[in-house]
């Protein structure tokens, strides 16, 4: 079994962003995953067995302000895990895309201190996880071979919303998304507009600021 869950955040307003946390982010998110897959690949493939786990993000499901770099970096993750699964599964090899919400770790208490005040308005949306119940919960789908891996409601639900062309894990699952698609869409734009009012707001108090000044 391979777990990749190396990677960091810098969340900023793209012009903001400092150029070598843009290149960090893609070389530690993203292609720090593939060179690790690529290297143990082929053991995995002579033995005919093996899991693999990739850890993305709720924000590699969907745009997120502050996370233009970083979103890029875990949107990538999706891409390079649902066509490494076709590869890999006539080799009995499965593959497992996590999306992890905010967990109480070093890791986002650094990216808290940079997070622009859309970002953590919109954070605030969802609850920050214990670092266990993350862990368990992407072992536990990593074991049975599931395609997508969420914790916590707000994780499946959107997990469900984007689903799109991703591999189908369950007969169940696959019902769970047909039957519900139509109204978790609606739900989906609902979100989507609450946020783009927190950023709307935000940016007229800004403006306000300035005039005042």
């Amino acid at each position: 079994m391979l777990i990749c869950c190396a990677g960091y955040a810098y969340p900023s307003k793209l012009e903001d962003i400092p150029l070598h946390h843009v290149k960090g982010m893609m070389d530690i998110n993203y292609m720090g995953t593939l060179h690790v897959v690529r290297s143990v690949l082929p053991s995995m493939k002579s033995r005919r067995k093996g899991k693999i786990a990739c850890t993305s993000s709720v924000g590699g499901l969907f745009g997120i302000y502050g996370y233009t770099a970083y979103g890029a970096s875990k949107f990538a993750l999706r891409g390079f895990a649902e066509a490494l699964q076709m590869e890999v599964k006539p080799f009995n090899i499965s593959v497992t895309l996590c999306f992890p919400p905010d967990t109480d770790t070093p890791c986002l208490q650094e990216e808290n201190k940079v997070k622009p005040l859309e970002t953590k308005l919109i954070s605030e949306a969802a609850a920050v996880l214990k670092p266990d119940e993350v862990a368990r919960s992407i072992l536990d789908d990593t074991m049975v071979g599931d395609f997508f891996s969420c914790t916590g409601f707000d994780g499946t639900l959107t997990s469900v919303i984007c689903a799109g062309m991703s591999p189908v894990s369950s007969v169940f699952g696959l019902l769970i998304q047909i039957c519900s698609m139509g109204i978790l869409r609606a739900v989906g734009l609902g979100y989507l507009f609450y946020f783009n009012r927190l950023v709307k707001n935000c940016a007229v108090q800004k403006e306000k600021l300035k005039k005042a000044e």
